[in-house]
């Protein structure tokens, strides 16, 4: 039996610590006060105490009577049960109270005095116990509205349950907005939820891109907690263009160009579009076919607006002038071959023959500049002095006609 006593005596000491620990943990917990005024709307008490509200924590019902001491001013008698409020009010000119002592009996018994000096070895807050009593709201003349005591004010944010998680969606085929809908959070708190407001409710309508939906909750001590998400709205369409001009056919001028005009491409999206184009209305173009090129751009997709500008010219118009003679020796006179015109043909084949026939040189797209011949033959040698024969053949696909024409020139040395 003394063994068992003494292995339980070891057991309670330790387990009578971690009791005494949870009622400390329990006790600051429930001491923790809902009721208390925002910190930017109240202070310390100064000036003297003008108002005061109490909650009888007693068990009732019984005869509560405050009273000013000094004065022997009743402020207040009533018959109160467990949890019952009342409140007492000064009477001077500036609100304070006539004396320093406020007493409170319950049932004709002495329960309490305080002073209402904001002094006297006792600091009233929302929250202080006075006796049987606790303070649940209090001013001061100049102090205004009194705040709790450090340390037993509501801190803890509020709690937003269920919170969305982002949204994607995409927009009905030619419609630039999108109502979107969810499940809305709820929110608790270990107080009292002051309010509870979004930026958007369900349903809402969206344009197209991102949008953060924000629920934002608030206690009555000011704290706050938040809830985001985003609705994603997209537009899959691409940007819609109209008006892209079909392939333009136009004769070279005497310069051997043309300028052309047209009426611009146009697109619409959901979002701005940012048009690139390879030319304008009003370009110059070359003797040939050219293709415009339109890129509409919106939220990151693209659409094309394509067309050719074809410059024509036929021999009729400028006929070729073929150089009867050349004479490569170097003297920068008649060294090379010359054809007028034949730049306005970029479509082009050449061949000129020997007397027997034999392919002394051949080009495509020949144009007196960087594509000519000198005289010389496909090993690169310069061919003795004689007659020589040629074939020229020109075409252009945009007028679908082709032209040759053939003859002679002569190679002197």
């Amino acid at each position: 039996m003394i063994n068992a006593n003494i292995n339980w005596y070891k057991k309670a000491k330790l387990i009578l610590p971690l009791i005494g620990l949870l009622v400390l943990v329990s006790v600051k917990a429930y001491s923790q006060v809902c009721s208390c005024p925002p910190i930017t709307a109240c202070g310390a008490c100064s000036g003297g105490l003008t108002s005061l509200t109490l909650r009888y924590n007693g068990t009732g019902p019984k005869t509560i009577e405050a009273k000013d001491k000094e004065k022997n001013e009743v402020l207040f008698s009533g018959i109160l049960n467990s949890g019952g409020i009342f409140s007492i009010q000064g009477s001077q000119s500036n609100g304070n109270f006539k004396g320093n002592n406020i007493e409170i009996k319950i049932n004709g018994v002495k329960d309490v005095k305080f002073k209402s000096n904001c002094g006297g070895g006792t600091s009233i807050f929302v929250g202080t116990v006075l006796g049987s009593f606790t303070v649940t709201a209090g001013t001061s003349a100049n102090g205004g509205a009194l705040c709790c005591e450090a340390g037993i004010g509501d801190t803890e944010k509020p709690v937003i349950e269920n919170c969305p998680t982002n949204i994607m969606v995409q927009v009905n085929p030619g419609d630039c907005l999108k109502a979107v809908s969810w499940q809305a959070p709820t929110s608790k708190d270990n107080c009292e939820i002051s309010s509870f407001t979004s930026n958007f409710s369900p349903g809402a309508v969206f344009p197209i891109g991102v949008t953060q939906v924000k629920y934002t909750a608030k206690d009555n001590a000011g704290n706050q907690a938040e809830c985001k998400f985003n609705v994603t709205v997209v537009d899959p369409a691409l940007p819609e263009g109209a008006g892209c001009p079909d392939d333009i056919i136009q004769k070279a001028d005497d310069n051997g160009t043309a300028t052309v005009s047209w009426i611009e491409p146009q697109a619409t999206a959901c979002k701005d579009v940012t048009v690139t184009k390879s030319h304008t209305p009003g370009s110059i173009f070359l003797i040939g076919t050219t293709q415009v090129t339109y890129i509409f751009t919106s939220d990151g997709k693209t659409s094309t607006c394509e067309f050719g500008v074809t410059v024509t010219s036929t021999p009729k118009d400028f006929p070729l002038e073929i150089s009867k003679a050349i004479t490569p020796d170097g003297d920068g006179i008649n060294d090379v071959w010359i054809l007028k015109n034949i730049e306005r043909y970029p479509d082009n084949s050449i061949i000129i023959v020997d007397r027997w026939g034999g392919t002394i040189y051949t080009a495509t797209g020949y144009n007196n500049g960087n594509i000519f011949w000198d005289g010389r033959n496909q090993k690169g040698d310069v061919v003795p002095t004689g007659t020589y024969f040629y074939s020229i053949t020109i075409r252009d696909e945009g007028l679908g006609y082709t032209a040759q024409q053939k003859g002679f020139v002569e190679v002197v040395q």
